[in-house]
């Protein structure tokens, strides 16, 4: 298969994984093994697309980034999410990329999020939380440090624990997009050099599926914001793909 083509289909997968709490990690590690010809390194792939989805989000929330920043409070929140996640997460950077080509990894960490979905979307909780506590942030950031393993998903586990904290799914969503920030940017940065040596040698590949993942991602981002506000309960449905998916892949 072409290799521009080949990333624009990862790109398009990426951009509707990445905000969907299914793992879009997880669906690129699927698709690049059924691309058996891809010469794209998993890790420097991942964090491409990964940026492109990662402008989506920006470019989406434009209107209300100076909301965002004017809130002190959730600024030190997402601050002290993403430490908790670098502290948890960092010393096991080495094995975590190591996993980018374990199949059977993914299949199992998928059923794990299906069940933390199961149960976020049947958890009952007093009145929510409309702003974002240091206790909340802890939780979330421990969370998130956990969805570096390919398969278990980001969105879907932050969202998940922001729930189990306390905070409504409307938030947890919020907190959840707004935290894609600095993790995305962070990973980015450990990966620098990797990242630049994939772009020399495959620019234009890479560039298509970015451009795919950041036009598939603002479709993907609107939709959300719209469906899960209404009621976590949906959360159901992507628990039951993700059961199903990791399945699959176990049997096959």
């Amino acid at each position: 298969m072409n290799l521009i083509l080949q990333a624009i289909i990862l790109g398009i997968i990426q951009g509707l994984t990445e905000f969907l709490p299914i793992s879009s990690s997880g669906h690129l590690i699927i698709f690049q093994k059924l691309f058996s010809s891809s010469v794209f390194s998993p890790v420097a792939l991942s964090l491409v697309l990964h940026l492109g989805t990662l402008l989506a989000l920006i470019v989406y929330f434009i209107r209300d980034w100076k909301k965002f920043l004017a809130s002190r409070s959730l600024i030190w929140a997402i601050i002290l999410a993403t430490l908790v996640t670098a502290v948890l997460a960092f010393p096991f950077k080495d094995k975590i990329e190591q996993s980018f080509n374990q199949l059977q990894l993914v299949g199992m960490m998928l059923i794990a999020t299906a069940i933390i979905l199961y149960l976020a979307s049947r958890y009952h909780q007093g009145q929510p939380l409309n702003r974002v506590g240091y206790q909340n942030a802890i939780i979330v950031g421990a969370a998130q440090a956990l969805a570096v393993i390919p398969g278990l998903s980001r969105s879907g586990i932050t969202m998940a624990f922001g729930i189990f904290s306390g905070l409504s799914s409307s938030l947890a969503l919020q907190f959840s997009f707004l935290l894609a920030i600095p993790t995305i940017l962070g990973s980015t940065l450990l990966e620098i050099q990797e990242v630049a040596s994939a772009v020399m040698v495959s620019f234009w590949p890479l560039l298509s599926g970015f451009l795919a993942a950041f036009l598939t991602g603002l479709l993907t981002i609107h939709w959300l914001t719209k469906f899960l506000s209404l009621n976590q309960k949906n959360l159901i449905y992507f628990a039951v793909y993700c059961f199903l998916l990791g399945i699959i892949i176990l049997i096959f």
